[in-house]
């Protein structure tokens, strides 16, 4: 009678072993996708009694140390909140995979709940300072792939000769669109569309971006048998020397 008061009608030898293993215990060990955490019963875990890692911990063996799929290196803070309530997020992790962590393991973990670092003045300069100079090199080695690509054509064409490529070669090629001269717009002109492709592509035109266009040239005329020169490059204008 007394086993059935403590236990239940179901317990067993085994299921009242485990769960005198799991009194006599005072932590629990997660092995996270082979990361071992050891972690307090109380009051850790106990503060949130229905997530599913207190209720692994209730069914634990003390034999090996309960195996979670989840990202080891987030668990961290999954178990921060279930000390605190509340998290100190470094900038470099996003919010919202710690909330689909949390979520995963039953927790009812809001946004307010996580406080993120913001970045010093010298961090965010150095990303914009990054971002500026990565958006540089999208825009020239896209420059390059429409320079190559008339030099293509230029070069089937002229059989092997010396040849230029110009902006007026590019817009050749592209559809126009109408500009309308007043605000009533009953006056219009057709404007190729690369004309404002190539404003826009050319806009961060400078010493840097010149010399990386013209490395990106070197490399694929050396292999087809030219010399590239960028001679003119602005806003308004392009001109790439082509030579046997």
């Amino acid at each position: 009678k007394l086993w059935t008061f403590l236990f239940g009608t179901c317990s067993t030898e085994r299921v009242f072993q485990r769960k005198l293993a799991c009194a006599m215990s005072s932590t629990v060990k997660f092995n996270v996708s082979g990361k071992v955490y050891e972690v307090l019963r109380e009051p850790t875990l106990a503060l949130h009694p229905n997530s599913v890692l207190c209720q692994l911990a209730e069914e634990w063996d003390q034999q090996d140390p309960i195996f979670l799929e989840a990202d080891p290196d987030l668990f961290k803070y999954i178990i921060e909140y279930h000390r605190h309530r509340k998290i100190y997020l470094p900038i470099s992790i996003p919010k919202a995979s710690v909330l689909r962590e949390a979520a995963v393991l039953g927790l009812e973990m809001r946004d307010a709940d996580i406080e993120q670092e913001e970045p010093g003045l010298l961090a965010f300069s150095q990303k914009v300072d990054a971002t500026e100079r990565m958006m540089r090199e999208c825009k020239a080695d896209t420059l390059v792939q429409l320079i190559i690509k008339q030099a293509i054509v230029k070069s089937a064409h002229m059989g092997g000769k010396t040849f230029v490529v110009k902006l007026d070669d590019m817009k050749a090629d592209s559809p126009k669109v109408k500009v309308y001269q007043t605000e009533y717009q009953c006056q219009h002109r057709e404007v190729p569309e690369f004309h404002f492709v190539f404003k826009f592509l050319a806009s961060a035109c400078d010493a840097n971006m010149k010399t990386h266009i013209q490395s990106r040239l070197d490399s694929w005329s050396q292999r087809n048998g030219y010399r590239a020169k960028l001679r003119t490059f602005s806003e308004d204008n392009l001109d790439v020397l082509f030579e046997v």
